[in-house]
């Protein structure tokens, strides 16, 4: 009978760590990801700085020698899967699209 408890406390035990694991690689895994976008989105955001700085006076839109607009070429360059980036106003959705 003490037997019998071990063995299920000891199972319990390890199929408790193994869930406590799991969820924290989960939250590990988003808060990776989260840091990683923020740095994308951050190289984003200073080319465009720098492209309105440059064309203070004129809108018009400048391009790298691919085609590609010249704020998301060094993002190309890191990752040439990327094929163009979703903003839209007013919400959180600022993130880059990928061709696979």
């Amino acid at each position: 009978m003490k037997n019998q408890r071990l063995i299920i406390w000891v199972l319990s035990l390890l199929i408790f760590l193994g869930c406590t694991w799991y969820v924290a690689d989960y939250f590990y895994s988003v808060t990776s990801d989260n840091s990683k976008m923020s740095q994308i989105q951050e190289i984003v955001h200073e080319s465009e700085k720098q492209e309105k700085q440059e064309n203070q006076e004129e809108e018009t839109i400048a391009y790298a020698e691919n085609g590609m607009i010249s704020k998301y070429y060094a993002l190309y360059q890191m990752n040439n899967d990327l094929s163009g980036w979703l903003y839209v106003d007013g919400t959180n959705i600022d993130y880059p699209v990928m061709y696979r």
